[in-house]
């Protein structure tokens, strides 16, 4: 299974990494939790190296048509309007991921 990750972190939204899950991992009975860590864990450049900074916070990962940040535990749902409104190189915007943790 292929999971997009738009690279927000330190890049832009339209610079999608495509995260190869293996087969067996995802079964009919996958949360979108545990969907969204194989992303993580599978967008780390120690499992799949590419051309692209590994799937950081900061990042969107898209998922059955939702969008999710990562965050530094965990992650936030976003709106579609959210994701459109999100900055390129968040990461270098800590003022903005503040307020995306709601701090």
């Amino acid at each position: 299974m292929k999971i997009p990750v738009h690279m927000t972190a330190y890049s832009m939204k339209s610079d999608i990494r495509e995260v190869e899950i293996p087969d067996e991992e995802i079964t009919p009975k996958t949360t979108i939790e545990k969907a969204l860590a194989l992303a993580f864990h599978y967008g780390q450049n120690d499992f799949q190296p590419l051309k692209h900074p590994s799937v950081s916070v900061g990042d969107v990962v898209e998922l059955k048509g939702k969008f999710y940040m990562v965050l530094g535990v965990g992650w936030k749902e976003l709106t579609e309007s959210e994701f459109k409104g999100l900055p390129d190189n968040i990461a270098t915007k800590p003022k903005f991921l503040n307020k995306m943790y709601g701090e």
